[in-house]
């Protein structure tokens, strides 16, 4: 079963009592004959384009294939939509070769896209207890829906946008955006505002939706079972968690983070920091932390929330001077390193002068052997190695050269990557300084 290809997936309310169910209804291919029909048609060699054009123009109900259709063949690539109308394509008709691979893919792709446009129309009449089904078309969101005056849920896609496309659900209670805000210490390289846009990301894909349906599912039958366990779950939880996190953010070196984005389906790995790296790190994600505070006061109506602000705040007031004296080494420290790295590349590019030097020199004397038929002869390891051998012969340095190269180039490199380092570290924690300054210059 392929979802938006044979089946729309579906979330449904059962009447009696009340609770959620995911479920598959199956597309009915339209004038499945006729297209059997025309698919023959285009396969058969004898049939001539302007047979094939005249065939579809004509029919009684294959005409409706070249409509213009609000559909997606690939949600995430961009422009998308099947626009074009069979005049468009009229040309192409006498082309055996794009009858057989395009034509014919076309017109089963649109087939597909139109059924799909009926099998919409049929949900939206059958039953008010369809909350929400599956579908392909260019962005596109379904509306919310309400489960009571307090909760609600929308799936928000975004399809055939190319890099711009997203697929998102959303649930909000009493007037809050439920927003996981634990992804924070969770994932590595989260971004504040992404974890605030949506309760749940999925993939862009027509798999997804199974994802998405069931994680409405599992909230909705949550809220109606049980309230209270809801916002525990999905808006008390997150902060405990985030607490929680951020404190052993602020006191150890060694974290289990998300590796990837799909929190469905994590895959974790352990790091441990130290140094500078450390600092920048903890000043990140403490910092980071403030961009929550703001979503956290909005729950004031469901549960206490001034312990979750007091031990934000507090984590940065206590973070705040050790990223001003970190900022300070590193500036003080950067400049001595970056003029010690300058010498090194001067040695370093020398010798690698003499290295290209060396080449030519050993190339030169491989093109003289070359011309002596007892070198010929040779297998090509025993080239290689004479080679070797009568070059050392004449160059016995440069066995010593050798080692003096690679020594500079990893003096040079080591020396390179810790001064990167240190610049982007530096770099992370000068932003820290400035978010906790400016979230305390606005408090105050």
């Amino acid at each position: 079963m392929q979802i938006n290809e044979d089946h729309l997936c579906i979330l449904e309310q059962n009447a009696t009592n009340k609770l959620f169910t995911v479920s598959y209804q199956p597309i009915a291919v339209q004038y499945k004959e006729d297209l059997d029909d025309l698919y023959e048609k285009i396969n058969d060699a004898t049939n001539s384009g302007s047979d094939i054009f005249k065939y579809i123009k004509d029919h009684p109900t294959l005409h409706v294939l070249f409509k213009t259709y609000n559909f997606c063949t690939y949600l995430s690539s961009p422009y998308q939509g099947l626009y074009h109308n069979l005049n468009d394509i009229e040309k192409d008709f006498n082309n055996i070769a794009y009858r057989k691979d395009t034509l014919l893919v076309l017109c089963k792709r649109r087939a597909l896209a139109y059924s799909l446009e009926i099998a919409y129309e049929e949900i939206n009449l059958k039953s008010d207890l369809i909350k929400a089904f599956s579908h392909r078309r260019v962005g596109w969101s379904e509306r919310p829906f309400q489960l009571d005056k307090n909760f609600s849920i929308e799936f928000k896609t975004n399809f055939g946008y190319g890099n711009s496309s997203y697929f998102y659900t959303k649930l909000r209670y009493k007037e809050i955006d439920i927003v996981p805000i634990s992804e924070w210490v969770i994932y590595r390289y989260a971004d504040t505002y992404e974890i605030i846009s949506a309760s749940a990301v999925h993939n862009v894909n027509n798999g997804s939706w199974k994802q998405a349906m069931e994680y409405g599912q599992t909230a909705c039958n949550l809220f109606s079972r049980n309230q209270s366990d809801f916002f525990n779950q999905y808006l008390k939880d997150e902060c405990d968690k985030l607490i929680n996190g951020l404190y052993e953010i602020k006191t150890k070196s060694k974290f289990t983070v998300r590796e990837n984005e799909d929190r469905f389906n994590p895959k974790f790995l352990e790091i441990e920091y130290s140094g500078s790296e450390l600092i920048a790190y903890r000043g990140e994600k403490l910092s980071g932390a403030l961009y929550f505070i703001d979503s956290i006061r909005g729950l004031h109506r469901v549960f206490a929330i001034n312990n979750y602000i007091y031990k934000i705040e507090t984590f940065n007031k206590e973070i705040q001077p050790i990223l001003k004296n970190e900022f300070k080494t590193i500036s003080n420290i950067l400049p001595q390193l970056e003029s010690e790295l300058i010498n090194l590349k001067e040695i370093y590019d020398k010798l690698k002068a003499k290295d290209l030097d060396y080449e030519q020199r050993k190339s030169d004397l491989r093109d003289e052997l070359e011309k002596l038929e007892t070198y010929i002869e040779k297998s090509y390891s025993e080239r290689r190695d004479y080679l070797a051998d009568k070059f050392l012969e004449q160059y016995s340095g440069y066995d010593s050269f050798q080692k003096e190269l690679e020594d500079a180039k990893e003096k040079f490199y080591c020396l390179n990557n810790k001064v990167y380092c240190l610049k982007n570290d530096l770099y992370s924690i000068g932003k820290s300084v400035k978010k906790i300054e400016l979230y305390f210059d606005q408090e105050n």
